[in-house]
């Protein structure tokens, strides 16, 4: 009952010139490619972006001139990723484990977590147990 409704009162604001058809529009050509686009002078050349942690000029981006294809295939971790964002250079094993131990203990960061966590990076730090120990101790009032 409603669409019939809604169809007569339709037709009735139509026939009462409420209203026009829209017109159809035809959209404009694109081109096959973006090189053909850019030589018509149809659109601007891309913008290759280059900055200090990444470089996305080819047909894939790179990390510290490493393509992602090569971070996929080796099973790189986010240690490995992190080392090549942030130093610019792949870091031996050892630090890239510390670097997701890191993450690892951040990415949770409940109360009992970041207790630990301060332990943790006192005593990397070179502290004493009890000054460790001390450090990531909580007093939770409630």
């Amino acid at each position: 009952m409603g669409i019939k409704v809604l169809r007569l009162k339709y037709i009735w604001q139509f026939e009462e010139g409420k209203f026009s058809p829209v017109t159809e529009i035809t959209p404009p050509l694109i081109p096959e490619d973006l090189k053909t686009a850019i030589k018509n002078g149809k659109v601007r050349a891309p913008t290759h972006i280059i900055s200090t942690i990444s470089d996305d000029r080819g047909d894939e981006p790179c990390y510290a001139g490493v393509p992602m294809s090569t971070i996929i295939e080796q099973g790189y971790g986010v240690g490995d990723v992190i080392s090549l964002l942030w130093f610019k250079r792949s870091l031996p094993r050892y630090c890239t484990q510390f670097i997701e131990i890191c993450v690892m203990l951040c990415a949770d960061h409940g109360p009992c977590v970041s207790g630990a966590h301060n332990s943790i990076v006192t005593a990397r730090a070179g502290k004493d147990l009890v000054s460790s120990l001390v450090s990531g101790e909580q007093f939770d009032l409630y």
